[in-house]
């Protein structure tokens, strides 16, 4: 009798399913912010799954597949602006890249026809479909900065514009069209459809929260996390009040409307209108007088309602929750 050998073929590996990600007791923003993006990194595996062929987005998959994601590059100052809408067209299927200036994205651009030139790719390059651009960017920004998008990208690539609020003295001749903010992503692919395509630059309506972006931003993302980020978005915006308390006393006009802007665009974009609304004024208005806190409390007020509408369509989805 031959002694029996032991097996040493390796068993093949099982891929366990990639567990979506959750913000459950996440209490930091740096925190939160990396979790949306695995979560958007969760979106694109999945469907990358389902279609194999598609490409992640990476400068080695630029070239186009059989099953291709459009390429969509997101430029805007804001991060948390970057953040969901990075996670929005993710979801909606774009192969996203999101910078947080117009010249990073002129020198990533400059990289990759750089590579193209020589030869490292093994296809032919792709333009992206669309950029977004923000036009209140420090920086290149505006006509100059569309005029040479043009040039990196090429005339097939769409332009588009966005800003929370409609300026007489945002220059956006260049661009193919404007969006504002906020705005779904069915209105961006409206948009992409026929170029020289103007959103009619009516102001949204002073609501607290806007539904359609409250309910769209709950397609993407769980219960929890949708919570989290609004209560992020809010708590910032309530520290930036802070800064723009001291910025008045001090008479320190451009840290006033940089923290201005910034809260502008962040509750712009998860469709804090009344919040947005508020801190366009202040952006666009000269900085209250020393002891005037009427506009600062009514932000903070504004604040409060939002949080009060997020808690009570919490309770609403998960009635048998025991209320704070």
């Amino acid at each position: 009798m031959h002694a029996e050998r032991p097996d040493t073929r390796r068993s093949r590996a099982v891929p366990k399913p990639t567990p979506r990600p959750s913000l459950a007791l996440v209490n930091s923003a740096e925190a939160i912010l990396t979790l949306l993006r695995v979560h958007a990194a969760y979106s694109t595996a999945s469907a990358a799954n389902s279609h194999p062929a598609a490409s992640t987005g990476t400068l080695a998959s630029m070239a186009p597949s059989p099953v291709s994601f459009p390429r969509l590059l997101i430029l805007d100052d804001d991060l948390l602006t970057r953040e969901v809408l990075s996670l929005m067209a993710t979801d909606a299927g774009y192969r996203v890249q999101a910078f947080d200036s117009g010249d990073a994205a002129l020198a990533s651009l400059a990289a990759t026809a750089s590579l193209v030139a020589s030869d490292a790719f093994t296809a032919t390059h792709e333009p992206p479909h669309a950029v977004l651009v923000d036009m209140q960017m420090p920086g290149t920004s505006g006509d100059a900065l569309a005029q040479r998008l043009r040039s990196a990208c090429g005339p097939a690539t769409t332009l588009v514009a966005m800003s929370a609020t409609v300026r007489a003295d945002s220059p956006t001749r260049a661009f193919d069209a404007f969006l504002l903010k906020p705005f779904k992503m069915e209105e961006l692919k409206a948009v992409l459809g026929g170029k020289n395509s103007q959103q009619k630059a009516t102001p949204p309506p002073v609501a607290a929260l806007s539904d359609a972006t409250y309910q769209s931003l709950a397609q993407s993302m769980p219960a929890d996390q949708l919570l989290a980020l609004y209560m992020m978005c809010l708590d910032d915006a309530d520290r930036r009040i802070d800064t723009m308390r001291v910025a008045s006393a001090s008479g320190d006009l451009d840290t006033f409307r940089r923290a201005a802007h910034s809260i502008k665009g962040g509750c712009g974009m998860v469709g804090a209108l009344e919040c947005a609304a508020l801190a366009a004024k202040m952006e666009d208005h000269p900085m209250p007088d020393v002891g005037d806190v009427s506009s600062f409390e009514g932000f903070l007020e504004a604040s409060a309602r939002v949080r009060r509408i997020l808690i009570a369509q919490e309770n609403k989805q998960s009635p048998d929750r025991p209320s704070d």
